[in-house]
């Protein structure tokens, strides 16, 4: 499993466009709650264990995993060892970046994808427990400790 894709998704609030806002719109997601996924192409559910998460230094929304599809950038990124949560800007001059904001005026319940790739997982048997993220969690289950 090792390198094998992780996809977290979670809804994503999109600020409100009023008359007196200034700039372009911001959005914030909790990305993960820290609890076990069930996650395609696994066979047992995934614990991503915060304390070993690592991010790039610059990370970019995009429209559907598409590069070509810039929506914006993440400037915030909030690790408390429990949960992650995220902020951004829709910074791109796209019409990925219109298409996102046009639909959220209008309703529509956007879902940030947040992608990992796993270095180190620990396969947890069935009866054991393990701790990750202030919670306890007994397997069979992963956790990915990097």
């Amino acid at each position: 499993m090792k390198n094998k894709l992780l996809a977290m998704s979670a809804p994503v609030e999109i600020a409100a466009s009023t008359p007196e806002a200034i700039g372009p719109r911001k959005f914030t997601v909790t990305a993960y709650t820290g609890g076990a996924l069930d996650i395609a192409g696994w066979d047992m559910p995934v614990v991503v264990d915060l304390g070993g998460m690592k991010s790039g230094n610059s990370i970019v929304a995009n429209l559907d995993h598409v590069s070509s599809k810039r929506v914006g950038h993440v400037t915030d990124k909030v690790n408390d060892g429990k949960t992650l949560q995220l902020s951004g800007i829709v910074s791109a001059a796209t019409a990925s970046a219109s298409e996102v904001v046009d639909s959220a005026d209008k309703g529509f319940t956007w879902q940030a994808s947040i992608e990992a790739y796993p270095r180190k997982i620990k396969e947890i048997a069935e009866g054991k427990t393990v701790t990750a993220n202030g919670q306890t969690f007994e397997g069979p289950l992963y956790v990915v400790t990097a």
